[in-house]
């Protein structure tokens, strides 16, 4: 009796969580995750902060060198002050180099910035994917505590139906302990879905860039059915090739290793700067103000070392951005290819179970219900098909679960940016 009554109170407090937990969780679609997540993500604040820093190099990279100004007094007798003679001097001069140079360093600057642009675009992509990830994760454990709510019930009823039945003489005390055992395994796997389902709660809100003190409990609108879909193969390759992040950045990258390897072999150009001066000279009581203009070149005598040295990094370096963009584009299909795959895999997987193994598993329940029932069937075969039927739809969650994170995975592989 004891026994009975412990039970039907554990019943009753999950049904009260439930509705606790329905009245007082806030509505969350997967767009609404999204703009939570791009809006609060902090790796993706911080790839917007390097793009400002990519403007900030281009900026600096074409400016000028400050220029040089100098006041002198000239030929002013010791001990004496400044004031006291006229004879004076004001020059300024400006040192830049080869205007080829600052032509190179802006395209540099500019295939910089679009870089930090694109891995700004990259860094939305994969928290994207992260969040889809996480949202279909709590979609299904929310269903597994569904389920496993069913079964337990299920199992509730049919202990007491079995101890009814064992008390009547109808059945086996043997029939009556499965029966005890079955209720106690129900209860065990819906604590451990409600356990999955806490982490997938909080990996959802670490990836929407949600405090760790956020208490914000959520209903999901949306269901892990609805995003099912998936382009052809060739066509994906064909937008990725073009339009994907990191190809984009690759190819930026050979361009950069480009110009850096023009740079080196410029940097054997002299620099160049422009002076100018105004003197005040006294002769004779009379003033006369003269003044002048230079140009000078930097001679390198010493630079052919420094010279060449540049030059054979720059070729290197060149060379490694070629490679590296070649195995992009390599990695790049044969990682569309493997997400295609798994996708048709997971996809013929769940066809299978929604045409085939789920109905059959829930016929195969209905009639060990009604055999047992009425005494044509033990309660160990009622138990197997209650096993096959919640093992079953336990399966099928998880693979809608694997359908959504393999189309996750093609779309972050396609890394496509607008």
């Amino acid at each position: 009796m004891i026994q009975k009554i412990a039970l039907l109170c554990i019943v009753h407090c999950m049904a009260l969580t439930t509705i606790a937990y329905s009245q007082h969780a806030s509505s969350l679609s997967l767009a609404d995750a999204l703009e939570i997540g791009i809006k609060n993500n902090s790796e993706i604040a911080a790839a917007l902060q390097n793009v400002n820093a990519a403007h900030g190099r281009f900026v600096a990279g074409v400016s000028l060198p400050p220029p040089q100004v100098a006041f002198t007094y000239d030929n002013v007798p010791l001990r004496e002050g400044l004031r006291a003679y006229d004879e004076k001097s004001f020059e300024v001069s400006q040192a830049f180099e080869f205007p080829a140079i600052y032509v190179m360093r802006a395209t540099q600057g500019k295939k910089e910035k679009k870089m930090a642009q694109i891995d700004f675009g990259v860094a939305k992509i994969r928290i994207t994917q992260q969040i889809k990830s996480a949202y279909f994760e709590l979609l299904a454990r929310n269903k597994q505590i569904q389920i496993a709510e069913e079964n337990c019930t299920i199992a509730h009823d049919f202990e007491k139906h079995a101890e009814a039945r064992a008390l009547a003489g109808e059945a086996t005390a043997l029939e009556a302990l499965a029966a005890h055992v079955g209720y106690a395994t129900a209860k065990n796997t819906l604590t451990v879905a409600e356990y999955q389902q806490k982490i997938a709660l909080y990996e959802l809100k670490q990836a929407m860039g949600l405090p760790s003190n956020n208490e914000t409990m959520y209903a999901l609108t949306d269901s892990l059915g609805t995003f099912l879909h998936a382009p052809s193969l060739r066509d994906l390759i064909d937008k990725a090739d073009k339009k994907n992040g990191e190809i984009q950045n690759r190819t930026l990258q050979v361009d950069i290793s480009s110009l850096e390897k023009s740079r080196a072999i410029a940097s054997f150009v002299p620099e160049i700067a422009l002076g100018y001066y105004s003197k005040q000279i006294v002769n004779a009581g009379d003033k006369k103000t003269v003044y002048g203009a230079s140009i000078g070149f930097s001679v390198p005598l010493y630079g052919m070392l420094d010279y060449r040295g540049k030059v054979t990094e720059a070729s290197a370096n060149l060379n490694v951005a070629t490679v590296q963009l070649r195995n992009a584009q390599n990695s790049l299909v044969t990682n569309l290819q493997k997400a295609f795959a798994q996708y048709k895999s997971t996809d013929a997987q769940r066809v299978l179970y929604a045409t085939e193994i789920l109905p059959q598993a829930e016929e195969m329940l209905r009639c060990a219900k009604v055999g047992y029932e009425s005494g044509e069937n033990s309660y160990s075969e009622f138990l197997l098909a209650q096993q096959t039927l919640a093992l079953s739809r336990g399966e099928y969650i998880d693979v809608l679960l694997s359908c959504n994170r393999a189309l996750c995975a093609m779309d972050e592989a396609a890394g496509i940016i607008e």
